[in-house]
């Protein structure tokens, strides 16, 4: 059986160790984030055909895949979020 001081070593140690996962996965989904469009073919009315994606592309931020998917017509700050955005900013 195990002594209660090797137990709360172990415990510690797992402790220790969730938070080094912790500490070291968190900053690489936030570094890691990608912000993606996709331009879709138009299909007719009454059509079985699906729609084809002609282009695409991911970019580090929200404003650089705007401005990518509206062929630079649309410029937005690179400090907005895209929660943020409004149909006034996509459509001047």
């Amino acid at each position: 059986m195990f002594k209660k001081q090797n137990l709360l070593g172990m415990i510690v140690l797992g402790l220790i160790l969730v938070g080094l996962i912790i500490i070291f996965e968190v900053p690489k989904q936030v570094k890691g984030e990608r912000h993606c469009y996709s331009m879709l073919s138009p299909v007719e009315k009454n059509s079985n055909e699906s729609s084809k994606i002609i282009e695409s592309g991911c970019f580090n931020t929200f404003s650089e895949s705007i401005r990518a998917a509206t062929g630079g017509r649309v410029l937005l700050d690179p400090s907005i979020n895209q929660k943020d955005v409004t149909d006034e900013m996509l459509n001047h």
